[in-house]
């Protein structure tokens, strides 16, 4: 995938975690269709804005 490639793929998938129906925490963390993003910094701080809070103990 070229730099610019990526850099959209990028833009888009934020978009996509902050809308209802877009992509899951689930689906990111899981799906091996996200394997070639991962390396990626900007890949874990997409993850991290929809991952589940942490319940309170």
């Amino acid at each position: 995938m070229r730099g610019w490639e990526k850099d959209l793929a990028f833009a888009q998938l934020a978009l996509s975690a902050k809308i209802p129906g877009g992509v899951t925490y689930g689906e990111l963390r899981l799906y091996p269709q996200w394997d070639g993003l991962r390396s990626d910094p900007r890949f874990a701080r997409i993850v991290a804005s929809p991952a589940p809070a942490q319940a309170s103990p």
